[in-house]
């Protein structure tokens, strides 16, 4: 119940607002997402070209000054920044242990990842997620880099003038991206972000993670085909693959044209890999991927998406469900290439739901003064609300007992005097109600004595007891006098008695308009009620 509570108010007050970062060999791409409380969420897209004038890639120095300036100009310094880092620099691998506990899954994943990568763990800094449990089993995707590895891209962060919060991978990225935008369009899907020197693949089966690789085959791939096949320079190359449209299926294919056979020779070897994975997980998960999203910058090219699902026989995701279409999307226009920066950028708003890697961990984590005063911080709001939160509880219990004790009491001794006061009434449910119906009641039948003389009404009761017959059988069981009015509530052994009392009252000389009404059997065997009202006579 605390953890949960804890957890609640870290939500509450944890930032809105994130930037993923998704730098890649020609191009970073930058989303910031805020979340939406009362309206929509709100994302803004940017991107920097990282080529130099001749179309060459940019060292670590140029690429650093160019986000530097990029982040200046969009006033993105101070937002948390989550970045990715790529796949094909991670050892990564999805394990089975034979455990659910998440506790005792960390304890084991160590000795696991050990004898799965070729460095030795001091070498290495690696995070694990699990990301299916059942039968007493998890599925874990465990990473791992070199730490010159991410020495080398903190460095280059740094001199932007960037501490990210989180380092993910970028295949990851497509999942936090396939969470946000397409759980409710696709469920067996297979999302294939195409870059300039690498294709990342992620697959999702029955709207679970199941399988991340990359592939170092992409648009820059492409470019040098061409450039190879037509002799020209790169930056001649690349103008003429935007050029292209690919053919539906093979037989468009004409072999003797050095463009469509470049093309070709890019494409089946992609297409085989591709295929090769998706059919590995169907064979090993006894399940069919029915869908494909296409995104990145190589994905633009044209006829690609047709060509791959005719190829790979699978339906193409064209529609994102509304939590992204009722988003408010600013900077440069949405497509494709931002899927995995903004997938980076909502995995803070997907807290909760388990599937992360953070490999800021070790050396590398958020340098441990900052980290602390992050904590005790934390720890000081977390305290001071439950302080709050309790002495209110405390207060609130505490005012509560009192007054539900008075309460009792009252109610107890309302009852005790309701007992000694009425104790013809035996069952009590409101003794206040049914103490004021008693009380009108004994104040009916008082009023007789505020209207008529007591003399008269002893004459009255004598005057009946003289002339109701002895020899027939009668209970009365209510007698009321209304100040000339007499009624009688009774009960006698047959309706020929009825009459025979009738008769009696009529002889009567105090009384006059004698009526029986109401004349029935009653309950009882023998049993006749009946109703008698007369008037008392002048005297």
């Amino acid at each position: 119940m605390l953890t949960r509570f804890t957890q609640m108010v870290a939500r509450l007050f944890r930032p809105r607002s994130f930037v993923g970062l998704d730098i890649g060999s020609t191009t970073v791409r930058v989303t910031r997402f805020r979340r939406g409380r009362a309206g929509p969420d709100e994302i803004v897209c940017l991107q920097q070209e990282l080529l130099g004038d001749d179309s060459t890639e940019l060292g670590a120095d140029a690429v650093s000054q160019r986000l530097r300036v990029l982040f200046q100009e969009h006033s993105l310094f101070g937002v948390p920044v989550v970045v990715a880092m790529p796949t094909h620099w991670v050892f990564s691998r999805i394990l089975t242990i034979p455990f659910t506990d998440p506790k005792k899954v960390a304890q084991v994943i160590s000795y696991e990842t050990e004898e799965l990568i070729p460095l030795g763990l001091d070498e290495v800094v690696f995070d694990h997620t699990i990301i299916d449990s059942h039968e007493g089993e998890s599925t874990v995707l465990v990473a791992a880099v070199p730490q010159d590895r991410m020495t080398q891209y903190l460095e280059l962060l740094a001199n932007a003038g960037i501490d990210p919060v989180s380092m993910d991978l970028d295949s990851l990225a497509l999942f936090h991206f396939y969470r946000y935008a397409l759980k409710e369009s696709a469920q067996d899907v297979v999302l294939i972000d195409i870059g300039a020197s690498k294709s990342t693949i992620c697959i999702v089966s029955g709207g679970k993670l199941r399988v991340i690789r990359s592939i170092m085959m992409a648009g820059e791939s492409l470019t040098r085909n061409l450039a190879a096949h037509l002799g020209g320079t790169h930056a001649e190359a690349e103008s003429e693959k935007h050029q292209f449209v690919v053919p539906e299926d093979d037989d468009g294919f004409d072999v003797s044209n050095p463009d469509l056979k470049a093309l070709r020779d890019f494409l089946d070897p992609f297409t085989t890999e591709i295929r090769n994975t998706i059919q590995a997980h169907e064979t090993a998960a006894g399940l069919t991927i029915t869908q494909l999203y296409l995104c990145g910058g190589g994905a633009k090219l044209n006829g690609l998406s047709a060509y791959l699902a005719h190829r790979l026989n699978i339906q193409i995701v064209n529609s994102l469900d509304g939590r992204f279409g009722t988003a408010q999307k600013k900077g440069d226009l949405w497509d494709g290439d931002y899927a995995s920066s903004l997938g980076l950028a909502v995995r803070p708003a997907l807290w909760g739901h388990g599937v992360s890697i953070n490999l800021r961990q070790g050396p590398f984590s958020i340098p441990h003064r900052e980290r602390s005063a992050k904590q005790k911080s934390w720890m000081r709001l977390v305290v001071g609300v439950m302080l709050v939160v309790g002495i209110g509880f405390a207060n609130f219990y505490v005012d509560y007992s009192i007054k539900e004790t008075r309460l009792q009491t009252l109610k107890d001794t309302l009852r005790q005097d309701f007992r000694t006061t009425f104790p013809d009434i035996t069952s009590i449910v409101d003794p206040v109600q049914q103490g004021r119906m008693a009380l009108d009641q004994a104040k009916q039948r008082l009023s007789v004595f505020g209207h008529n003389d007591p003399a008269t009404i002893l004459l009255i009761l004598a005057d009946l007891t003289e002339h109701l017959p002895a020899d027939r059988t009668l209970e009365v069981n209510e007698l009321i006098v209304e100040g000339a009015k007499v009624k009688i509530e009774a009960s006698t052994d047959s309706f020929e008695s009825v009459d025979a009392i009738k008769a009696a009252l009529t002889n009567s000389e105090r009384l006059v308009e004698v009526v029986v009404s109401d004349a029935r059997m009653g309950a009882k065997p023998g049993q006749v009620k009946f109703r008698v009202t007369s008037v008392v006579g002048a005297e």
